[in-house]
């Protein structure tokens, strides 16, 4: 029973995140009669399942915010993280890496997450444990770009996303972007730029989004 497999699945992350035994224990517990989900065995197997029909899910999701939300895609926030498993068993995704946790024995899958200027998902991707976050988010960012014809677009993330390669692919795929830099470790010239009075405004953004310059 797909849809009932997947809506429990859904709904237990919502209501009570655990893993997925518990999410199958907790189905007695809930308003809706999941009475067809029957083995435990059927939520590892619909994982598969969504995993095939991702595209069309994320897709689906998004037309759905739209409607509800009015999103206009200017801007992307950026950024990634890992997850480990209780394993040393290296597959397709899962292998050793920079684990984000410290989980250095154990293997991993790097996620990037894309998320709107109301901190709404757009997209993710999944990558090998050992892929270097450097590698993550130009892929993505092409990908969501392309995928609903973005031609303006901003991509905003942490200084851990911060080199040469990617400010140039950015640049290079349209799109423009605020990266946080280390302060200390910048040259003397672009520190001088930082700390001139003159290459600063008071800027304002009102309650219905329009911006006010105080200079």
């Amino acid at each position: 029973p797909y849809d009932q497999t997947a809506y429990l699945l859904t709904e237990q992350r919502f209501l009570n995140p655990s893993s997925k035994l518990k999410s199958f224990n907790n189905r007695a517990h809930s308003i809706i009669d999941h009475g067809q989900v029957d083995h435990l065995e059927d939520l590892y197997k619909v994982l598969d399942v969504l995993q095939e029909d991702k595209k069309t899910i994320v897709r689906h999701l998004n037309k759905e915010i739209q409607k509800r939300t009015k999103r206009t895609v200017t801007a992307a926030f950026y950024d990634v993280t890992t997850y480990s498993f209780e394993s040393r068993s290296v597959s397709e995704y899962k292998d050793f890496g920079l684990s984000k946790d410290h989980k250095v024995n154990e293997v991993q899958v790097v996620l990037g997450l894309v998320m709107d200027e109301n901190g709404i998902p757009i997209d993710y991707e999944l990558f090998a444990g050992n892929t270097s976050e450097f590698e993550t988010m130009v892929p993505l960012i092409k990908k969501i770009k392309n995928t609903y014809h973005l031609k303006q677009l901003i991509v905003v993330a942490d200084r851990g996303l911060n080199c040469a390669e990617n400010l140039f692919a950015l640049k290079e795929i349209g799109c423009d972007f605020v990266i946080a830099q280390k302060f200390k470790n910048s040259a003397a010239e672009i520190k001088a730029q930082i700390l001139d009075p003159d290459n600063w405004e008071e800027f304002i953004c009102k309650d219905d989004g329009e911006g006010e310059n105080l200079n």
